[in-house]
């Protein structure tokens, strides 16, 4: 049975490299791939702050886009959906649902991730609840 590989892909930069990695590890497994964009449920307007502005959007559309195009060409199955809350809750959900079997999360290595700190919990607490792997990969 194919492998059935989720990445989870929010506003940043790091996340957005997963899809790489992503499409990499699918055509090496001939599996199905799913792209999870979520984005966050209580959207503040600080700077800084979570925002899906336009010029996001844009990039997302972008990288997904050329993610499904190279998946096509490649032969490797891929979908893409959208949630909109916890990227934690949003994966588990997603991940039993469509019965995953691997999750992968990305962040940066150098330290510039803001998100560093949360990555690893996130990834426990995926895995604790969803019963999948959880791949958290720092690039």
């Amino acid at each position: 049975m194919p492998e059935r590989i989720l990445v989870v892909v929010d506003e940043t930069d790091p996340s957005l490299r997963g899809l790489q990695y992503a499409l990499s590890l699918g055509e090496r497994v001939q599996g199905s791939l799913y792209i999870l964009v979520v984005s966050p449920q209580d959207r503040t307007r600080s700077p800084g702050g979570p925002m899906e502005t336009e010029e996001i959007k844009q990039v997302l559309d972008q990288s997904i886009r050329a993610a499904l195009e190279k998946a096509q060409s490649a032969g490797v199955s891929a979908s893409y959906h959208r949630a909109c809350g916890s990227l934690v809750e949003e994966s588990v959900a997603f991940a039993v649902s469509n019965c995953i079997h691997l999750v992968i999360l990305m962040g940066a290595g150098d330290g510039t991730d803001p998100r560093s700190d949360q990555l690893a919990e996130w990834a426990g607490e995926i895995r604790a609840r969803s019963g999948c792997r959880v791949l958290l990969v720092q690039a």
